[in-house]
Parts: structure tokens; C-alpha cells; sequence
């Protein structure tokens, strides 16, 4: 069972983005808080933002949502950013230069094309671990947990977090709370 990323955590996530990795540590730090900042104000799959470009983002940025293909139910779904996650996207200037200007990414996870989805989500899922482990944090925070973070619940109903999440049954999408 994963253990959803609240307001607590979030932030001791962000501060230690990438810390575990040597080789090329500013890119995997700048990718990894480009995508914890996507995934928890979202709520959405690692694998349905690995492939976005910095168009993509900023275009999101500019329009205060992302359209964004699920990957399970290949069905296009927009996702609503608050004035906050536009904020903190705002705020990654530097790490979206790192990515696409220093390194030359064309993707968010990939260079020419986007990496396979089970290395991006065994590089999230090792950061995870490696602050959970760092910080002696009693809690199974995966990849998948920032799908279950109760963000979406503040701004938007029940139904519309189910549908924007990707759950059929609304039952489902209660327990998050």
C-alpha cells in the first residue's frame, strides 16, 4: 500500500530532488522537481509527463492547465492549475533551462525521445526512497503516490477528482480523503 504525498512532505521532497544521483546530478535534480511539481499539483501517472516537452510546460504554465494523454485509458484529460502550481512552475526557470538549454532535451525525460516509462518511474521511485530513508519517514511513498495526494479535493469536487484522476467509480477516489 503507497502512502500519499500531503503538504508535510511535499516540500522535504522538493529540497532533496535528485541528492541521491553523482553523475549528471543537475539534470536529474532539475527533472525531478520539473516532474514532483507537475505530478503533485496534478495528480496524475510519471508516465503521462515524461514525454512532455518544454513547450508543453510552458504552454501549460501560460493557459494554467496541462492536456495531458492518460496513459491507461489513452483518453485526453485537462488538468486545472491553481495560482500555486503556476507559481511553483514559475519558480523552475533555472531547472527548465538545465534540462532544455544546458543538456538539449526534448523531453522532459529524454533527449531525443522520451526514456522508457520503467526507468523513469525506478528514478523517481529511487528519490523517493533515498529522502523517505534520509529523513526516517515512516510512510511508503512511491511514484503513484502523488496520484493519491488530497490536492485535487481542495479545488475541484469529488466527481471532477475522480474523472481528472482516472477513476471509474467514484468509491475509489474517496478513500484518498
Amino acid at each position: 500500500m503507497r502512502d500519499p504525498l500531503d503538504n508535510n512532505l511535499f516540500p522535504i521532497f522538493m529540497t532533496n530532488a535528485g541528492s541521491i544521483f553523482k553523475r549528471q546530478k543537475d539534470l536529474k535534480q532539475s527533472q525531478i522537481r520539473i516532474a514532483y511539481t507537475i505530478l503533485y499539483y496534478c495528480g496524475v501517472r510519471i508516465n503521462e509527463i515524461r514525454q512532455l516537452t518544454q513547450e508543453d510546460i510552458q504552454k501549460a504554465i501560460s493557459a494554467s492547465q496541462f492536456s495531458l494523454i492518460h496513459h491507461k485509458t489513452k483518453q485526453a484529460h485537462i488538468h486545472i492549475l491553481s495560482k500555486k502550481a503556476v507559481q511553483d512552475l514559475r519558480k523552475l526557470t533555472n531547472e527548465f533551462s538545465i534540462v532544455f538549454d544546458k543538456y538539449n532535451y526534448q523531453y522532459l525525460f529524454g533527449k531525443f525521445q522520451p526514456i522508457n516509462e520503467k526507468n523513469v518511474i525506478k528514478i523517481i521511485n529511487k528519490d523517493l526512497k533515498h529522502t523517505s530513508q534520509k529523513y526516517q519517514m515512516p510512510y511508503n511513498i512511491k511514484s503513484h503516490s502523488f496520484r493519491l495526494n488530497t490536492n485535487l479535493l481542495k479545488i475541484t469536487s469529488l466527481q471532477n477528482t475522480a474523472n481528472i484522476i482516472g477513476h471509474s467509480d467514484i468509491r475509489s477516489t474517496r478513500f484518498i480523503k
